[in-house]
């Protein structure tokens, strides 16, 4: 099936790019000039340089070609995306001891890869002219704020929930 993204598929396509580059960048460095992190005096937390440097040049490539992946509608990559920004998040928290601002920054762009994987997503079928389109998604849209505005609020210890049968109202459940 053929989508085009909208919303928050474009944006989190984007930023799995986005880290997938910053991945690639900083694996490049770790491996070729360790010098360049804070407090190199040659091992991380688990490993050294080089290794930590194939890790997150593997993870970088792989995030690279998923977020490729999402951009052209494919399903599967959005449950890769999220495996793989979850994996990219921990792999960070081994290389915080020597450059702790920037991995700090990664793990902040992989949580936003996992809201916008995971969050408001709509895609509507391609061939629609651009109302329909848009009716799509608004749809989508009100569908989700609904759920959210009718969720049960407790109230003095019971759960008051919308009533649906007289239209309005709320009845204790």
């Amino acid at each position: 099936m053929n989508n085009r993204l909208h919303g928050w598929g474009a944006f989190a396509a984007t930023m799995m790019l986005l880290a997938g580059a910053f991945l690639l960048i900083q694996g490049i460095v770790a491996m070729t000039s360790p010098v360049f992190f804070t407090g190199a005096e040659g091992d991380l937390m688990m490993a050294t340089f080089t290794t930590w440097g194939v890790v997150l040049g593997i993870l970088g490539l792989l995030k690279l070609l998923t977020g490729i992946a999402i951009f052209s509608g494919q399903m599967w990559a959005r449950t890769v995306g999220v495996v793989l920004a979850g994996i990219s998040a921990v792999a960070q928290l081994g290389f915080l001891s020597a450059f702790p601002l920037w991995s700090l920054v990664i793990i902040a762009v992989n949580v936003v890869v996992i809201y916008g994987l995971t969050a408001g997503w709509s895609m509507a079928p391609v061939g629609g002219t651009a109302p329909e389109e848009a009716a799509y998604a608004s749809t989508s849209y009100q569908a989700g704020h609904t759920d959210a505005t009718r969720a049960p609020t407790q109230r003095g210890g019971a759960h008051e929930r919308p009533d649906t049968r007289t239209g309005g109202g709320t009845s204790s459940g």
